[in-house]
């Protein structure tokens, strides 16, 4: 098939023919496994800082409404509120207070 490969992939018991340069469109990884929650991220940017205790305040006061990701992330005292304590929390972590937080512990 011109230098293509042919992958077969049973799936619920059907039979799918994938036929290409033998590239995954997912880079060959497995999406199977849930993504890792970075605590403390609240605004998604990969670091855990004073930003995000902003946010986590800006919340708490109900200046700004945060997704449900965000509120995961927010939610580090694992007590299933996003408040001030969580903010106090992050910013224990920014200043190298605390190494891991308190919903990381249980």
């Amino acid at each position: 098939v011109n230098g293509d490969v042919a992958t077969f992939t049973v799936a619920d018991g059907n039979v799918q023919e994938d036929v290409g340069g033998g590239e995954s469109s997912d880079g060959g990884e497995s999406s199977d496994e849930p993504e890792a929650i970075l605590y403390g991220d609240v605004n998604n940017d990969g670091e855990v800082n004073s930003l995000d205790a902003a946010q986590v305040l800006k919340y708490d006061a109900m200046m700004i409404d945060l997704d449900e990701d965000a509120l995961v992330r927010a939610d580090v005292t694992g007590d299933g509120t996003v408040d001030s304590l969580d903010a106090a929390q992050i910013l224990k972590f920014d200043a190298m207070i605390i190494e891991i937080f308190p919903v990381e512990a249980q």
